[in-house]
């Protein structure tokens, strides 16, 4: 049976977000591929903020018809949502090199302790990635074969400054939709890149805790307090770019949410429902993906103080002790993913809320609906 090694899973999580050119090349890359990478990588922002832009331009002339405007808007927004998304992962470049850095070369140098937890992680999580961004390719696939399918002109309405009911200009329109559309489907891969940041985070936690419950001097115990300084350190340099990412999932996924959900109960064609069936499926896939490691990296910095309270303290000298109680206490300080005001703490507890809420709109809109059609 084929089985993904962590190293695999790095590569196969760098390959999907390659269209976006959101991860930084390696330190030792050459100045050509350095280059060539900063060229595209800006480029990747033009394609999807011309779409938003001719999206917000035909949801000017939709106000109305709510049905075309919530679909223009919904479309943006996930525009919008990428573009943000590739800015965020720039501006924090420098830092996410080092992050990759840490993170493959711990890998190549781990133990045989150390790499069976990095597979069992894998293996926990490589299923799920792997669904999500087939599901994201599908998704860009369902929105660009419209045209072949459905009776429209081009996948979107977005209005354009020339026409593009003829040739060149359609040509020229609907190759936009199909580069654009792809790369919004790489909204998903970005947050399985924010995912594997976090699991490692939590990995890391997870063997320091063993290693406090296995010391067997003061010397020993005093090493893993550095450990985990530098462990946490690291930690919220990495909190720092995915909360940006989290947080931006969460604020879209909410609009696109709202606004695919007036087409996915109208009685419009089951091709467009489909497609926003697989839109708004998307997003709360994607805010899945990130709150199933935060809850994992929230638990794991908990449990170093109680892999610090299962050392052999007591049989130690008091200095000991008090080093204990240090852990302990910094313990209850958790490393969790959050946005004062806008996201309070992001875990499967926060994502269960959060899907709680979208179905009772949903069923408080549907209940609008047929009050409206009797």
């Amino acid at each position: 049976m084929f089985q993904v090694t962590p190293r695999d899973a790095l590569r196969f999580t760098k390959l999907c977000v390659c269209f976006i050119f959101t991860w930084p090349p390696w330190p030792e890359a050459n100045n050509i591929v350095k280059l060539l990478f900063n060229f595209f990588s800006w480029s990747s922002i033009i394609f999807p903020t011309l779409l938003g832009i001719a999206l917000l331009n035909a949801a000017r002339y939709q106000l109305d018809d709510y049905l075309a405007l919530t679909k223009s808007l919904c479309l943006a927004f996930s525009c919008l949502q990428l573009v943000i998304k590739i800015l965020v992962c720039k501006g924090h470049r420098s830092r996410l090199e080092m992050i990759h850095c840490s993170v493959k070369d711990f890998i190549e140098n781990a133990t045989a302790r150390e790499m069976a937890l990095l597979q069992r992680y894998v293996n926990r999580c490589a299923p799920m990635h792997f669904i999500v961004n087939v599901f994201a390719l599908v998704a860009g696939l369902a929105m660009i074969s419209g045209p072949f399918l459905l009776p429209i002109n081009l996948p979107s309405d977005a209005k354009y400054p020339f026409d593009v009911d003829k040739h060149p200009g359609w040509d020229v329109a609907y190759l936009h939709h199909v580069v654009a559309g792809m790369q919004c489907a790489s909204i998903t891969p970005i947050e399985c890149h924010a995912a594997v940041l976090i699991w490692f985070a939590g990995a890391r936690l997870e063997l320091l805790s063993e290693e406090f419950q296995n010391v067997t001097s003061i010397q020993e115990f005093n090493e893993c307090i550095k450990k985990h300084q530098i462990l946490l350190k690291k930690t919220d340099e990495m909190i720092e770019i995915v909360r940006l990412i989290v947080v931006t999932s969460t604020l879209m996924a909410g609009l696109s949410i709202v606004t695919g959900a007036i087409h996915i109960i109208s009685h419009e064609a089951m091709v467009i429902k489909f497609q926003f069936i697989v839109i708004d499926g998307g997003f709360a896939l994607i805010l899945f993906i990130s709150a199933w490691p935060a809850e994992n990296l929230i638990n794991f910095s908990n449990e170093i103080g109680q892999g610090a309270y299962n050392s052999p303290w007591i049989q130690n000298r008091p200095e000991m002790r008090k080093n204990v109680l240090f852990v302990l206490q910094r313990s209850q300080m958790q490393c969790s993913i959050s946005v004062p005001g806008i996201l309070p703490e992001h875990s499967l507890r926060y994502y269960t809320a959060f899907l709680s809420k979208t179905f009772s709109f949903f069923t408080t809109l549907r209940i609008v609906f047929d009050d409206s059609n009797n």
